[in-house]
């Protein structure tokens, strides 16, 4: 019945057993078990659950493949939620692929500008990260008062050795939304 799925999803989810989450989605969308809003939060949690507890003792290859056999089967309709596109961009990261993970984020800015999208891009660690500095770069054009842009880019400007200039995106993000990461 509608309680002991709802009791099941949330057992799944406390203790992280995306997989099993999953499988029970179709079953608890057929039973209405769920309005829409929350059916469609508990398919995000999934997913994002799916995509970022990945075995980090896999090689990086056999990570990236279960990356995007998950992506694959993820409904189209999810696929432009920027919490998902994050989670899969930091699975690239995390199996070595931060180039990929850059093409995704960066893509995904340009239709969907949105917080979690931004921090994602700032964190990305490139061994060269002058691409990722200059795009960022051209979008103060657009969002010069973004609080997040510039804060990602004072993080991307540290791990170059731009300190001067890191301080001072830094500055101007605290100036507009202070938080304690940028003061840190």
């Amino acid at each position: 019945n509608k309680t002991s799925l709802r009791l099941m999803a949330n057992i799944y989810a406390l203790t992280s057993n995306w997989s099993a989450l999953e499988a029970l989605l179709p079953k608890i969308k057929r039973q209405s078990v769920l309005d829409e809003k929350n059916f469609k939060a508990l398919q995000v949690k999934t997913y994002c659950g799916l995509l970022t507890n990945i075995d980090p003792k896999l090689s990086a290859k056999v990570r990236i493949q279960k990356l995007e056999a998950i992506w694959s089967g993820i409904p189209r309709s999810l696929r432009q939620i920027a919490e998902i596109i994050t989670a899969y961009s930091c699975g690239f990261a995390a199996a070595d692929a931060p180039e990929k993970a850059l093409s995704l984020l960066a893509k995904a800015l340009k239709s969907n500008w949105h917080p979690s999208l931004l921090e994602a891009y700032g964190r990305l660690e490139i061994k060269d990260g002058t691409k990722q500095l200059a795009l960022g770069e051209q979008w103060l054009a657009t969002y010069p008062d973004d609080p997040q842009l510039l804060f990602a880019l004072g993080c991307i400007c540290r791990r170059m050795g731009f300190l001067g200039k890191a301080k001072d995106y830094m500055q101007s993000s605290i100036d507009i939304a202070p938080k304690i990461q940028a003061y840190h």
